[in-house]
């Protein structure tokens, strides 16, 4: 596992720790828990509930992230996203139910260009990016 300084755990796991302040939903892939930041995914799922969050543990078989990943969502702010983006998401297919859209997004692999990215980049603020850690690479299925 590389050494990570305090400061770079502290950037990565703000992509859950914002969850409800600054945004309605973020993600870490599983590996990078375990693997970068030595961390149980149970016990970061577990804080995130006990701060009033929702998370989801998606495993690799459902996740389009190779290793699986935690999403963590607020509940309200998530349904607001959904009640003003529904129209495009409609006619995207996705679920409008704030559990089931984050199954969705994290089952499927959206390209660049669909319609729906522009709101799920927005939610997600400044999403984890895998290249951000040094041999994280290995976390992404494409």
């Amino acid at each position: 596992m590389p050494e990570l300084t305090l400061g770079e755990q502290a950037n990565i796991l703000r992509n859950l720790i914002e969850v409800g302040s600054t945004k309605s939903i973020g993600y870490l892939p599983l590996c990078t828990i375990r693997d970068f930041l030595g961390k149980d995914v149970r016990i970061l799922a577990k804080e995130a509930i006990n701060r009033g969050m929702s998370a989801i543990i998606v495993g690799p078989n459902e996740c389009c992230i190779k290793s699986g990943a935690l999403y963590v969502y607020n509940d309200s702010m998530l349904s607001n996203v959904l009640t003003s983006n529904l129209p495009l998401l409609r006619a995207a297919g996705c679920p409008m139910t704030p559990a089931r859209f984050v199954r969705h997004i994290a089952a499927t692999w959206f390209d660049a260009n669909e319609r729906i990215i522009p709101v799920i980049k927005s939610d997600l603020a400044t999403p984890f990016e895998a290249s951000t850690v040094a041999g994280s690479g290995d976390c992404a299925k494409n």
